[in-house]
């Protein structure tokens, strides 16, 4: 069962919609508020360009909402303009249940004390890929 994903807005689609058109502001003023050219702030407005982090960083400070969020949404919108444009039918997933692990990740190395005798307690964190790599050179 897929969920059927609506077609999500362009940050700049957003800004307008939410708070230019509502609040009554101005490109130039939104440009001007953010440091940027008025052809800078009108390109994104117009879904031109991209919410980069620098223009997420300066959004979030600006209008406001996290600069993480910013980037969400730039993501999210250029996923749905990917996920409908590109044909994903000849790609084939790999089988990870099917295959052996060649690798052992340890999270915790304090409970192998018999590989690491004469390690101090703090040794333990440049041990991890020491004894994550010796397990790969086995493979």
């Amino acid at each position: 069962m897929s969920i059927k994903q609506h077609k999500p807005l362009h940050p700049g689609e957003f800004i307008k919609r939410v708070y230019m058109e509502p609040y009554q502001l101005s490109s130039a003023q939104i440009a001007k508020n953010l440091a940027v050219s008025p052809s800078t702030f009108n390109r994104l407005v117009n879904a031109k360009s991209d919410v980069s982090p620098d223009m997420a960083l300066r959004l979030s400070r600006v209008i406001g909402r996290s600069a993480e969020s910013w980037l969400l949404m730039q993501d999210n919108y250029d996923l749905h303009k990917a996920s409908r444009s590109l044909n994903l039918n000849k790609l084939k997933a790999i089988d990870f249940a099917a295959t052996t692990p060649c690798v052992l990740f340890v999270h915790d190395m304090t409970r192998f004390p018999l590989f690491m005798p004469a390690l101090e307690k703090n040794d333990f964190a440049e041990l991890d890929y020491w004894f994550i790599g010796s397990f790969m050179n086995t493979c």
